[in-house]
């Protein structure tokens, strides 16, 4: 019998993973399969840390998820993080704390893997550890939680600059992390979307700062926000951290949602 095979939108396969979890209790596999080079298994430090946040592409999805967590308008206190999704290749890196030099200093960097397999990318973040800003938290031992991605402005340049030829900015950095192209690692920008220590007292807010002042830090051509609601007794506000303040928080989780990098 012939079969027919029918795309669908992004949107809507989110919505059909949403009723697929919710019924069989399972999660469906994320990202697409990336070849890595030689994979081997791998432990994380912070095996929890290592995956993807909620996703939403609309304020009203923000409003449905908080209905479904009880959170009302007029609750006052409440705040709500969100940072844009940057779509690349997913690398968490384990720092350290070197008490004599009091300086943050890189201990591994790994793929996300899928059981427990993947791809150790510790040396040539080490060789290219002077590109990275990693600030100093107390003096504890943290991961950062990044996507590795390229501006077109790099890819660009790359192609102005180099040698090869390669058909989008994901195929370079799928070079890089096969260890056919580790020169090419300053043409990747890294976009910091978590943060965790090693005693897990980072709240939210805080943690958004660091990834802040991480992300204005190592990519100044990119203007990659957070953006913080705060609900409160009298009148909803909102603002950007780092960025405009808005009165009003259903005003500006709007706003939100037209920014496209």
């Amino acid at each position: 019998f012939p079969v027919t095979i029918k795309k669908i939108s992004d949107e809507v396969f989110d919505k059909l993973q949403l009723v697929y979890e919710k019924h069989s209790g399972k999660k469906l596999p994320v990202g697409g399969k990336v070849d890595v080079g030689n994979t081997l298994s791998l432990s994380h430090s912070y095996e929890d840390f290592a995956g993807t946040l909620f996703k939403t592409k609309s304020p009203e999805e923000v409003y449905d998820w908080m209905r479904r967590k009880g959170i009302k308008p007029s609750k006052a206190g409440v705040q709500i993080a969100l940072s844009l999704k940057a779509d690349g290749h997913s690398i968490t890196v384990e720092t350290k704390y070197n008490k004599k030099t009091k300086e943050q200093y890189i201990h591994k960097a790994l793929t996300r893997g899928k059981d427990g397999v993947g791809k150790d990318l510790t040396p040539i973040f080490k060789e290219y550890e002077h590109l990275l800003y990693l600030p100093v938290i107390d003096g504890k031992d943290y991961a950062v939680g990044y996507e590795a991605v390229m501006t077109y402005s790099n890819f660009t340049l790359f192609h102005e600059q180099e040698k090869e030829t390669f058909n989008n900015p994901r195929s370079i950095i799928g070079a890089v992390l096969s260890d056919r192209g580790n020169q090419y690692f300053p043409y990747i920008n890294l976009i910091a979307l978590r943060i965790k220590t090693e005693d897990d007292e980072l709240s939210r807010i805080d943690a958004l700062e660091y990834i802040n002042e991480i992300n204005e830090s190592q990519n100044e051509e990119i203007d990659f926000g957070f953006w913080v609601g705060e609900l409160t007794d009298k009148k909803n506000k909102g603002y950007m951290l780092g960025g405009d303040y808005y009165k009003d928080f259903n005003e500006a989780l709007e706003d939100f949602y037209q920014c496209v990098i």
